[in-house]
């Protein structure tokens, strides 16, 4: 099951050269994450990002299970944008995780998400989270959200 998954994001994914810092997107709904493609390719920022389908898929990436071991095809995030609600792991769960592993605590994780509950903002930022962001379904405030996270998470001043 995981390489069906690892196959599927190297088919539909930006490529990735070394060096090149890389934001994952755990992102579940297939409408979200496109209009999030979209901005992206849009702004012309000079990162490349990979899509993971649901939380299992993050941590399996991370701690390099199965055909994510092998870190030239996926290389470890230098950013998470990470959606709270997905199928198998969720985003809270994640965080927890994240929040706690010895190797990946200082990872940027930026939550998206459709809540606007001061209790999921606080929740995620004690579990670590850099930023929590509400999803849109405009395209120029999409933009001006991955503009703002990748400049605060990333170094990037600006759109290539």
């Amino acid at each position: 099951m995981v390489a069906r998954f690892a196959n599927r994001i190297l088919r539909k994914t930006s490529h990735h050269r070394p060096g090149d810092k890389l934001i994952l997107v755990a992102e579940d709904n297939t409408d979200d994450y496109t209009l999030l493609e979209k901005a992206y390719f849009r702004t012309g920022l000079p990162y490349p990002f990979r899509r993971a389908m649901n939380g299992l898929e993050v941590i399996a990436w991370l701690q390099r299970l199965g055909p994510y071991g092998d870190r030239r095809l996926f290389p470890p995030p230098d950013l998470l944008m990470l959606d709270l609600e997905m199928p198998g792991m969720g985003g809270f769960e994640v965080l927890e995780w994240i929040h706690r592993s010895v190797w990946w605590s200082k990872l940027p994780v930026a939550v998206l998400s459709r809540s606007n509950l001061a209790t999921d903002r606080e929740k995620a930022r004690a579990f670590g989270a850099r930023a929590f962001c509400t999803k849109t379904h405009g395209m120029k405030q999409t933009e001006d959200m991955l503009v703002n996270i990748c400049h605060d998470w990333l170094g990037c001043l600006q759109a290539a």
